[in-house]
């Protein structure tokens, strides 16, 4: 599978009811938001283009978790505009780009941004194991 991407994909749960999550809901009010979703696709491919924005922007009562772009398999990211995750509420964590198992190449070119915002945790990139990653870009976390 190949995303290309280059136009706006951005997930904001304001736009929702206050008892919908983006993309899960469990008990509890539990926000889950991503922008690109790579749930299962391995080997699954993503190059987000100059003109490009994935940013998932979070905000609600409960915990939550606001990714750029997350992935559960290998993937490769080919990075040249805006991979963001955004959290607005204190119970939550955000990532720029999540990988939970192993098999990441990640390259973010002049120019790019990888970032991400929360007031509890943010991370850039936070991947498990085998992670390459080629930044000429900007990488960064505010929390």
């Amino acid at each position: 599978m190949t995303l290309n991407n280059s136009a706006s994909l951005i997930y904001n749960t304001s736009t929702l009811p206050g008892d919908t999550g983006p993309l899960a809901f469990w008990a509890g009010n539990y926000y889950w938001g991503v922008g690109v979703l790579d749930w299962g696709a391995d080997g699954a491919t993503i190059n987000n283009n100059s003109s490009g924005t994935m940013q998932s922007i979070v905000s609600g009562t409960g915990e939550a978790q606001g990714d750029g772009i997350i992935s559960l398999q290998a993937v490769t990211i080919n990075n040249s505009g805006l991979i963001d995750g955004e959290l607005t509420n204190h119970d939550g964590v955000a990532y720029g780009v999540y990988q939970n198992s192993s098999g990441v190449t990640i390259t973010n070119n002049a120019g790019a941004t990888i970032s991400a915002a929360a007031p509890y945790y943010a991370s850039g990139i936070q991947c498990g194991n085998n992670v390459i990653v080629v930044n000429n870009g900007t990488v960064k976390a505010v929390g």
